[in-house]
């Protein structure tokens, strides 16, 4: 995952989630690009999971980096929500979701909260996975079913990069703008 570290990016679930996930694949590694105002609640969640040698906070990358980022993953997964009201930012959700197409035109299969934009940019079971963004269990079980299924991970990835290169391309983009 990349990005600012907010309660609405569903990273708190990604880290309960790997407490089941580590037990079909236990050299699974779950990384966080980027910095936020959740960075420490995130780092004591995974040490309180005892998770903390498997959940890795790079801190800020450059943008012209990422690409590297991306290309080490076997899967991206940002289970996005909107913010409810016991949440610091009530009413707060995921905009388009940039980052789900960043992750697809690497080749990559993405896992992405049925909230808010992220809708518009992956299309479930063709460029990734939807998932319930307030359940770990399916989190989880969708994060297994990704690793343990390289043909699918691969079917995902290449879809999902063939849409990122046709329908975001800046000329397709500025052509439907005319």
């Amino acid at each position: 995952m990349q990005g600012r570290l907010d309660e609405r990016k569903g990273h708190d679930m990604v880290i309960r989630a790997m407490a089941h996930v580590v037990k079909q694949f236990p050299n699974v590694v779950y990384m966080i690009v980027g910095k936020g105002r959740e960075e420490q609640r995130l780092k004591n969640l995974a040490d309180n999971l005892k998770l903390h040698d498997l959940v890795v906070f790079t801190g800020f990358v450059a943008d012209e980096s990422l690409p590297d980022y991306y290309n080490l993953c076997d899967v991206f997964v940002l289970p996005n929500r909107e913010t409810e009201s016991h949440d610091q930012l009530k009413g707060d959700y995921e905009g388009f979701g940039v980052v789900f197409l960043e992750a697809s035109a690497c080749g990559k299969p993405v896992i992405a909260g049925k909230s808010g934009g992220s809708c518009e940019a992956v299309v479930d079971g063709v460029t990734g996975l939807m998932v319930d963004p307030r359940s770990e269990s399916e989190i989880a079980h969708t994060i297994e079913r990704i690793l343990a299924d390289k043909d699918f991970a691969n079917h995902l990835g290449m879809t999902g990069r063939n849409r990122a290169e046709k329908e975001f391309d800046w000329q397709h983009i500025a052509k439907t703008m005319e």
